[in-house]
C-alpha cells in the first residue's frame, strides 16, 4: 500500500510540474507512530519547498487538491 501511495503522490507532483527527478530518494511515505497523526505521512512538500523556494504548506495543499480532483 505504501508503494501505491508513493507512486500516486509522485505522479501527482509530476502533473503539477514539480522537479521530482531532483528529489528521488529524498522523500517518502510512512505510517506515523501515533494514529492521531493519520494513516500515512509524507515529507514531499518539505523537500520540494527547499528546492523550489515555495512554502511547503502551499505545495502540500496543491498536491492534496490535485489528488482529490483526480479521484
Amino acid at each position: 500500500m505504501l508503494e501505491e501511495i508513493t507512486n500516486l503522490i509522485e505522479a501527482t507532483a509530476r502533473e503539477l510540474g514539480y522537479p521530482i527527478d531532483l528529489i528521488i530518494g529524498r522523500w517518502g511515505v510512512e505510517s506515523p507512530d501515533e494514529l492521531k497523526q493519520g494513516d500515512y505521512a509524507t515529507n514531499i512538500a518539505l523537500v520540494l519547498g527547499k528546492i523550489t523556494g515555495q512554502e511547503s504548506l502551499a505545495l502540500a495543499q496543491q498536491i492534496v487538491d490535485q489528488l482529490k480532483a483526480s479521484s
